[in-house]
């Protein structure tokens, strides 16, 4: 596991005005979408990627997370079980909880609106597939980074 102190909300310039940075978890074992969402977060966020369902509660048990980002096909654990264990916590069943896919196969765009409902059962706000802002190498960063901060703003709905 590694070690991370998450500190509270803190606040940078953009534009000549200062704004507060929202801590974001991101629980992510792969490169590709990894990069999409760090190029599009980063600039007004503090950021923490883990690469396990375990590693995340551990961070969310450390400190301060604003909102939380998952992705939906795993290689290192159930991201159902992921949210429950979030949902069920005190601590952390108000945070906002978004799930994502990265690059569908046919099959995974089929099954996406199932995937997206069952997400939101278990209490996900918003589900997001990345590969609707990223294709052929070339992502909107800016269209992917408004889709995430609807939800931090409080209107979540789903993207796919």
């Amino acid at each position: 596991m590694i070690g991370l102190y998450i500190v509270a909300m803190s606040r940078v310039l953009q534009d000549g005005e200062a704004v507060d940075m929202t801590n974001i978890l991101i629980l992510q074992d792969q490169p590709d979408p990894m990069e999409a969402l760090r190029k599009s977060l980063e600039a007004t966020n503090e950021l923490y990627f883990v690469k396990g369902p375990n590693e995340a509660i551990a961070i969310l048990e450390q400190g301060s997370v604003n909102l939380i980002i998952a992705r939906v096909h795993l290689d290192s654990g159930n991201i159902f079980e992921f949210i429950r264990q979030v949902k069920e916590n005190s601590r952390f069943k108000e945070l906002p909880l978004i799930c994502f896919c990265g690059k569908r196969t046919e099959v995974a765009k089929a099954l996406c609106p199932n995937l997206s409902h069952a997400t939101e059962v278990f209490g996900a706000d918003k589900y997001i597939c990345l590969d609707q802002f990223c294709v052929e190498g070339r992502c909107d960063f800016e269209r992917l980074r408004n889709e995430i901060e609807t939800v931090i703003s409080g209107g979540a709905h789903d993207s796919h």
